[in-house]
């Protein structure tokens, strides 16, 4: 991986070290791209010890700025507990805040807790639905598999994922 220049003219040889003492640098001054970032590298522990609790801080400020791909990260460690305490309704939030700006992914994950629901959050099939016609008109492919089960055979979810197990296809 390079980092370059904003002139994308001149490219440095990344250093995960170097990079995260910079974007902790743009990052304290407010930076959402470099919080995000941030959390990205305390997430995949480049330059950094891996800590999800720090990454949850640096997506939470860079996702109250707007940043889709933070909000996105961040309700993805809310959903399953990753740093912070597990947070269906504050994942539902923060899903939805990436969703109705075309986050696809989002608009997928959105989708599953909606048509799934928990203990914490409620069953609604109707947006489900929605949100899962947003993500397949957009391409995803997993979304449009589950529109069309949904569609062709509307049963009640399976008590797996009632239970909170994984929801990939």
């Amino acid at each position: 991986m390079r980092f370059f220049s904003p002139s994308y003219k001149v490219g440095v040889p990344s250093d995960p070290g170097k990079a995260a003492q910079c974007f902790l640098e743009a990052a304290k001054q407010g930076n959402a791209e470099a919080q995000r970032r941030l959390g990205d590298l305390y997430v995949q522990g480049r330059g950094v010890k891996r800590s999800y609790k720090e990454a949850s801080h640096w997506y939470l400020e860079a996702a109250e700025q707007g940043d889709l791909k933070a909000q996105f990260e961040l309700a993805c460690l809310l959903e399953y507990g990753q740093g912070v305490d597990k947070d269906l309704p504050g994942a539902l939030k923060w899903y939805h805040e990436a969703a109705v700006h075309d986050c696809t992914e989002a608009q997928y994950n959105l989708a599953f807790l909606l048509e799934h629901g928990s203990k914490d959050t409620q069953q609604d099939l109707e947006h489900a639905l929605e949100w899962y016609r947003r993500a397949a008109d957009h391409g995803h492919h997993g979304a449009q598999r589950r529109l069309f089960k949904l569609v062709r055979h509307p049963l009640q979810p399976p008590q797996a994922f009632r239970d909170g197990r994984s929801h990939t296809m």
